[in-house]
């Protein structure tokens, strides 16, 4: 008897694109658009007196966060931006100050990134725009075995993992079974827990010869 198995899986990222407004916050989005607070009660639009915000982000996975600034207006000097290279204000500053009406750089981190803002008593201004979008490091693919060895006339393989894989990743369509008949596939994730598992169990139609 000859088994040809091969499994493909597939690293399904959804892009989705959140919106924020400057506050004390961290958030997982691996793409969005973050702007001041937009909290002046006296000009719409413009940021406060007094602010002092710390908002991070921190998607799962991220090798480097990119962030390109659309606007820029705040007090010279005195108001002012801050970025750092990781997920806290103890992380080495990574770019800025960044003040008056100059549109930035374009900004890219190692990982993580922390954005601060700091308004004083007096002067406000428009505020400012960016967005960012994430680099995801692209796991190693699991390696696989047959913890138990097929005998003639299977129909239930149990494949295992070196590794934990999401359960809603498995997917029955990426699944091949190929050898001296075609196989019809179903598989199913076994013994998931917190939606993590090394172990899926393949049916098969009609069974090895």
């Amino acid at each position: 008897m000859r088994l040809l198995l091969i499994l493909l899986f597939s690293l399904n990222i959804v892009q989705l694109h959140a919106q924020y407004i400057m506050s004390n916050q961290t958030v997982y989005d691996c793409e969005g658009t973050l702007s001041d607070s937009e909290a002046n009660t006296q000009q719409a639009g413009w940021y406060d007196h007094n602010e002092n915000f710390v908002f991070t982000i921190c998607p799962n996975g991220a090798s480097s966060i990119i962030i390109d600034f659309s606007f820029f207006n705040t007090e010279p000097i005195n108001d002012y931006v801050l970025i750092y290279d990781g997920p806290n204000t103890t992380s080495p500053i990574l770019a800025g100050p960044f003040s008056g009406v100059n549109t930035p750089p374009q900004v890219v981190s190692n990982g993580c990134v922390t954005i601060v803002f700091v308004s004083d008593l007096n002067v406000a201004a428009d505020g400012f725009n960016l967005s960012w979008e994430t680099i995801i490091s692209v796991p190693d693919p699991p390696q696989l075995s047959l913890p138990i060895s097929p005998t003639c006339s299977t129909t239930v393989l149990d494949i295992l993992l070196d590794k934990n894989i999401h359960c809603d990743s498995v997917y029955t369509a990426n699944i091949n079974v190929g050898g001296q008949i075609n196989q019809i596939v179903n598989a199913i994730p076994l013994s998931c827990i917190n939606d993590s598992t090394d172990l899926i169990q393949l049916t098969l139609f009609p069974g090895l010869n």
